[in-house]
């Protein structure tokens, strides 16, 4: 779909301007801007942008925002920018669908999926797990078994910041779960399963 934009020079006058990673998460919740946030360091060699969507949830209204952004902000994916789409798959095949026809016509933003949702991935800090789960509240019930206070929205960067290795190891290991039997992410047949380490790479690709 063409669209006109009026493109401004990011970093105007800066002869190194700094990678930016952007992100665009759903908007109900705020945890997983809690989460990305943590990584924004002082003086890091990058910067972490994220865009709040505002009422918008659907896969394609969440990429309309990111390329917006890109395209005003000139960013270049040859200067080391990166465009990520945060959303959680909610056990739904239609919107898994969706999303493969969307990245595969986006040249600026990859998707970052959890199914059913993005506390997946905290669950995999303190456990492995092909439990299949039949909504988000079901993981989020499994995982107060490890945080019993733990809401939507909660900070809880400080518990899982040693547990990461653990995480990101438990991830690869449900991909590689999942390739051996033949799925094709995304998919609901692939439940639990995360994206995130995805930006976790992309973030240690700037150090």
């Amino acid at each position: 779909m063409a669209r006109n934009f009026s493109v401004k020079l990011r970093n105007t006058g800066r002869k190194t301007p700094k990678p930016v990673l952007l992100l665009v998460a759903e908007g109900r919740n705020v945890t997983e801007t809690l989460y990305f946030r943590q990584f924004q360091k002082q003086h890091a060699s990058y910067m972490i942008k994220i865009i709040a969507p505002g009422s918008v949830t659907d896969p394609k209204g969440m990429l309309e925002k990111l390329e917006t952004y890109w395209l005003r902000n000139g960013m270049d994916f040859t200067k080391g920018d990166r465009g990520f789409v945060v959303l959680d798959l909610d056990c739904d095949d239609r919107k898994a669908k969706l999303i493969k026809e969307l990245e595969t016509s986006s040249k600026v933003a990859q998707f970052v999926i959890s199914n059913p949702c993005f506390e997946v991935w905290f669950l995999l800090h303190y456990k492995y797990t092909t439990h299949v789960y039949l909504n988000g509240a079901e993981v989020l019930r499994d995982l107060r078994s490890f945080i019993p206070d733990y809401e939507k929205n909660k900070d809880i960067t400080g518990l899982l910041s040693d547990k990461t290795e653990f995480a990101l190891q438990n991830a690869e290991k449900l991909a590689e779960h999942y390739d051996k039997l033949g799925y094709k992410w995304p998919s609901n047949k692939e439940n639990p399963r995360t994206d995130v380490p995805i930006i976790l790479a992309a973030i240690n690709s700037f150090k």
